[in-house]
Formats: C-alpha cells, structure tokens, sequence
C-alpha cells in the first residue's frame, strides 16, 4: 500500500509539473461586497470625434449648464443617469471639453468618485487640481478652508463621474463647502442610480438610453470595418451586421466589443455563424443584456490572451494600468509565450494591442510618439474579468477579503497607512500555494509573520511602500518579479543577489540608496532594472555588463574612481528604451576610446547624458572644456534616438553629431541646461521634428552656428 501511494503522489507532482510548464490557464475571482470599495479615476479627457450619436443629449446638457436664468442656488446639480456602458463618462467627457463650456465658466474641474463617497479624500483631490501635486495629510477643516479660497466667487464647473453616495447626510457634508461658487456655477454627475441622483439634491435629470438604430450602426461600421471601401465591397457582411447590431439593442459598449471582434473576422461564414449563435439569442432575452455579450467575446480569446485578461482582474475597478508593467506581470506568470527571435517583452506588447484592439481597455493613453502608456478597463469588462476567475484572484481592501485554499493570487489595496499582522493569521490560513503577492505600506511586523506562510512559490512580490525588504525574499527561488519601489533603504540586501531566476527589478524612488550589490551580476535573468528617481546612488557595481538579459536600465552612476565604468554598457547589446548617465564629470576620454557604446543601440529612445554640476571641479581649466568635448563625440547615440537630454556639460561647443543634418535629424525633444560655459548652438529650426526645445542656465551663448555661416533665424516650424 505505502508503495502505491508513493506511486500516485509521483503521478500528482508530475501533472503539477506539466501545468507549469504548459501554462495552463487560471481562474481567478475578485472579492464582491459592500466593504469592497474601489478607488475609481478618470479623466476628463476624450479623443475627438469618439462619442457617436450623443449629440442631442450634449446640447440639453450644455444648454441647462450654460441657463443664466436666476435659480434657487447660485450651484446646482444635474445628473446624467443610465445603465453601465452606455457611454455616460464619454458624454460627461464631451461636454466637458466643449468651447462654449470652456468659454462660460472660470473653473472647471473633475473628479472621479467611484464607490467610497469620502468627503476628505473628494475635497483633498478637487485641491490636488489647483496645486497640481499630492498634497500631505491635511484635516478636513484646513482643505475645506483651502477649497473655498480657491471657489469662492468664481463660476465653475464641478464634474463628479461614477457617484454611488446613496447618504443624503454625505452629501450635505460635501455641498456645504461646494456652495461659495459664483452664481451659475454648476455640478455634473454621472450615475447607474436614480436614487444616487435624487440624493445629490438634482434639479436636473437626463436619463441615457441606448443608441438608435442609425447611431448604433454608424458605430458598428466604424469598429467593424477598415474604411467605408472595406463596407460597399463585402455588402452580405452589411446585411449580416445589421441584423447582428438589431440584436445588441443599442447598448455602446456591446456594440464595440462586438463589432471590434467581427473586425477580425473578415469572411461571410464567421459572421454567420456569430449571428446564428443559439447562446447569443438566448442571452439577449435575459434581463441582464450586456454581460453575456462580453463572455461571447471572452470566449473568442485565444488561450494565452485569456490569462492575460484574467489576470487583471487582481486590481480594483478602474485602476490605471501602466501597460509596460502590466506585460512584466504577464511575463513573470510565465503568460507569453516566445515567437521566434522576437523579445518577450515585444510579444507581450502584441497581447497587450491585441486585448486593447478587442475593446477589453478603454482610455488609451499614448505619449507624443504615439506609444500607448496606460489605460483603465471598463466596470463591465473588469467584471467580466471577474465572474471568469472565482476565488483564485483576490483584492483585498482594509483587512477585508476572502482567501481560501483556492486562491493563488492575491492583492492589498489600503487606505490606512500600513497592515496589521493581525490580518495575517486570519486571511492566510488556508492558502499554500501563492503565485502573486502585491502588498502597500506593509509594517516590519506583518512582514515577519509573512515568513510562517508558504510564499515559495511566488514568482510575483509587489512590497511598495514598504519599511525593508524581509529576509524570507532569498528563499523566493521561483520569484520573477519583485517591486521594491519607495523604500528607504540605503543598500540592498545582499540576499536579493541569489533570486537567480528574477527577470524584473523595481526600485522606483528608492531615494535613499546609495549602492547596489556587488554581486547584482549573478542575477543573469534580470531583463529590467528600474533606477528611476534613485538621486543619491553613488555608482554601480562591476561586472554589469555580464547580464546579458538586460534590456532595460534606465540610469547608469558613475563614480569616482569607485565601481564599473562605461565599458559595462558596450556589452549590454540590447539595451532598449531609456537611459540615463549620470556622474560624466568623472569620466575621461581614455575610459572611452574606440568604443563605440551607443551607436549600435538601436532601441535605445531617449538618452540622457548628465554631467553632475554639484560634484564638479573646483577649477575648470581649457583642459577640462576639450576633455568634457571629446567624451561627448564619443558618446553618439544611434540616429532612432528621439530625445536628448544633456546636463551640466563643460564644453564651448557641442559636437558635429548634434545636428540634423548629420545624425539626429530624428529628435522630437531636445533639452540642454546647465552647460555654463556653451557659447555655440546649433540651429534648431533645421531639426524637421523638432516639438520641444528646453534650453536652460545657458549663460554664456554667443551665437547660432552651423559650423558654416552664422543662422539669424528665430523660427522654428514644428515646435508646438
């Protein structure tokens, strides 16, 4: 019997085997309830032209907050209400940014409230929007006083998106501070609820229905085919969609998903067979109209973009989503798969566009080079995510939270300062097997009682916020991805140094930290080094240039005749995105000669080259103008660089690859400061994509120069 028995547990271990190595998919699932409140932000920002078939509710909407007729308050409210995603954040959107709008009031602001109706945190964030930065702790009788000396007599505009408040007494408390407005200043609320409406004192209701059948086909053509050539060309797919868009019943959001799903569908039998779906009929006929729709869509997934999908579902309603971390997370659950030469972290961009191309994100935010950013998931898709996951993916909120033995992935999401350990005997009793653990403002005591707790497993640890890393992290064999970031630490562990199999390190504004481990080359797998705001880092360690998996590094110290030198990033082959070089003062031209150390690094995109003005020589002779003159020829980045930055420089005069002509005819950004001792320019109006020019603590310029004649010219076509 003992041995059968040690015949079948081999058996078991080897299937648990192969569900690693197969990456088969999770199911996940998010903590539902009333003592689940998520943080909710969104913008008041909307592309042109993306909200379809709105245009009567906008003009009733901007015609009441444009009335200038004496009403019973000098600020009063109208509410949008209506059923979820039928689009009432884009029409809120769309008023917001009309010209009359921007025209009529002094002060428009916005704000996302979401869930948790909290009169401190609304009032503290509508402050943010004045300072234009996070404000300390503050009681609420010093913002209240802070409001009103910023409303007070001013005409505004106050849009509150996503308002669940049901508490009449809540919304007094927030309406008394609201009150010193001008008159015709007004509030714009958008709710699922009449009830939420009716309790924010509403003297205006505009109830959203769903699309017409015009504008709900007019946004079907728009998600479903290329161009209007693709629609006359494939006339049985028109018919076919037609009849499709009659049975989503004018709902935005499932038109979207569905019509970007038919996208990718381009033959006459597909779209049949979509039509023809039995569960598609049957579901329509269901109270609950929209949720089925986006399974069908789910269902369509490949298997890899569902565990994708499913995964973000460890994160609150609403959470902004860095797209670059959220690949890293993909690939640190071993999500994406390699294809071919391609670089893990390219393939996991294409799972990213392919789910944001599906209509699964919403917001979509690109920088100026068109690289999309972040983005946020709608309440229904996110709920979708959810009701796919069970209780393997759980979102814990102030201690609240239901972890059982199913649960692999788990988050914390905390709006006291930091977690008792008491929460931990009572959470964790019965899950062993985490894959994921993501945890804010953790104490030095709930850290330790972290360690009776089987974390080996782990291949993601998220401790932002908090004290110190525990020294249970070297028994983390499997951790890929580990978030350090905001800690106050001065040096690393050493025991960081025997994660052999981690691929990300973030170490974001850690601005205490002054070295790094020696030793950090043992971690050969590493893929991703964050740096950035590490300001007191004093050097970096020899032997970098032996990780070869580096990609990204996005700072690099010099130090004074301490630590590794620019040699270690000619090995470092497939740097990509940005860098920064800081401490060049101490570099010299004999470090650098013949080596070629950018100029063959073609994903690198921004480049950063600082010289640390406060570290300078006491005496700066000509010697150290022509010295600081040839680092900087040494220093030529690959033409794909877009933009610039260089600090503190010593020279008179930057070199020849500094020009359009000759190699960085590329440049979207150029930025020089603090270059005392510059006297030549280049001609900055010959850069043809050129759109921002930062030029700062350049005391001693003569002139414009081309090296050939002297340029007058003050023009500069493409700066914006």
């Amino acid at each position: 019997m003992g041995q059968q028995i040690k015949e079948v547990r081999e058996k078991l271990n080897a299937i648990a085997d192969d569900k690693d190595k197969l990456h088969l998919s999770m199911r996940m699932g998010e903590i539902q309830g009333d003592e689940l409140r998520k943080i909710r932000e969104t913008s008041s920002f909307i592309p042109e032209g993306e909200v379809i078939g709105r245009d009567d509710d906008k003009k009733v909407i901007i015609d009441f907050l444009l009335d200038t007729k004496t009403k019973k308050d000098n600020v009063e409210v109208i509410s949008i209400v209506g059923m979820g995603g039928l689009g009432k954040t884009a029409l809120a959107q769309s008023v917001y940014n009309d010209e009359k709008i921007n025209k009529h009031f002094q002060l428009k602001l916005w704000v996302c409230i979401s869930e948790e109706f909290n009169v401190r945190t609304i009032v503290g964030n509508i402050i943010e929007l004045f300072e234009e930065k996070k404000l300390e702790p503050l009681q609420l009788d010093k913002l209240q006083s802070m409001l009103r000396e910023k409303i007070n007599g001013k005409r505004y505009l106050l849009v509150m998106d996503d308002v669940w408040n049901e508490s009449h007494e809540k919304w007094i408390d927030l309406k008394r501070y609201l009150m010193g407005g001008a008159m015709g200043s007004r509030i714009l609320i958008t709710t699922r609820s009449q009830q939420v409406a009716q309790t924010s004192d509403t003297v205006s209701f505009h109830h959203l229905k769903e699309l017409d059948n015009h504008n709900s086909w007019v946004l079907f053509r728009k998600m479903a085919f290329l161009n209007e050539e693709e629609e006359i060309e494939n006339s049985n797919l028109v018919k076919i969609g037609k009849e499709i868009v009659a049975k989503l019943k004018g709902s935005p959001l499932g038109i979207r998903v569905v019509g970007r799903l038919l996208y990718f569908k381009n033959t006459e039998k597909d779209w049949l067979s979509f039509k023809d779906n039995n569960e598609l009929g049957t579901t329509l006929q269901q109270e609950n109209q929209i949720q089925p729709i986006l399974k069908i869509s789910f269902d369509h997934l490949p298997s890899n973009l569902k565990q994708c999908f499913m995964y973000c579902a460890l994160f609150p309603k609403d959470y902004e989503f860095w797209k670059d971390e959220l690949v890293k997370l993909w690939m640190a659950q071993g999500f994406i798969q390699p294809h071919g030469k391609k670089a893990i972290e390219d393939v996991g961009d294409d799972y990213f566009k392919e789910l944001a191309g599906r209509s699964f994100f919403q917001d979509i935010r690109k920088n100026k080079w068109g690289d999309i950013k972040k983005c946020k998931m709608h309440d229904l898709i996110h709920d979708l995510a959810c009701s796919m996951v069970e209780n393997e993916c759980v979102v814990v909120s102030d201690g609240v939270g239901s972890i059982d033995k199913r649960t692999r992935h788990v988050s914390f999401f905390y709006r006291r300062r930091q977690m008792s350990r008491e929460l931990v005997p009572r959470l964790f009793t019965k899950a062993k097997k985490f894959r994921t653990l993501s945890l804010n403002s953790a104490s030095i005591s709930f850290l330790k009682t972290m360690y009776r707790i089987n974390l080996f497993r782990l291949r993601t640890l998220n401790l932002k916020y908090c004290c110190h890393p525990p020294k249970f992290i070297d028994k983390l064999k499997h951790l890929r991805y580990l978030n350090l970031s905001h800690l106050r630490i001065d040096f690393l562990p050493k025991f960081i140094t025997k994660l052999y199999n981690l691929e990300t390190l973030i170490l974001r504004y850690c601005k205490w930290l002054r070295e790094l481990p020696k030793d950090i080359s043992n971690l050969m797998n590493l893929r991703y080094l964050d740096l950035h705001g590490c300001f007191r880092l004093t050097r970096m360690p020899k032997g970098l240039g032996e990780m070869s998996s580096l990609q990204t590094m996005n700072l690099f110290v010099l130090g004074k005749d301490k630590g590794g030198n620019l040699s270690e990033l000619n090995e470092l082959k497939s740097l990509r995105g940005s860098l920064c070089i800081r401490g060049l003062q101490f570099c010299t031209t004999i470090d650098i000669e013949n080596v070629k150390y950018f100029e063959e690094k073609s994903e690198i995109r921004k480049l950063k080259l600082h010289w640390d003005t406060d570290k300078m020589k006491p005496k700066i002779d000509d010697a150290s103008y022509a010295e600081d003159e040839r680092i900087l020829e040494c220093l030529k980045p690959h033409s794909n660089v877009c933009k610039m930055s260089i600090k503190g420089y010593r020279g008179i005069k930057l070199c020849d690859w500094v020009s359009p002509d000759y190699f960085l005819g590329g440049l979207v950004s150029i930025e020089l400061c603090h270059c005392e001792k510059l006297e030549h320019l280049p001609q900055f109006d010959q850069f043809p994509c050129l759109k921002n020019l930062d030029l700062e603590d350049l005391s001693n310029i003569e002139y414009i120069d081309d090296s050939n004649s002297v340029s007058s010219s003050t023009t500069f076509f493409s700066i914006s």
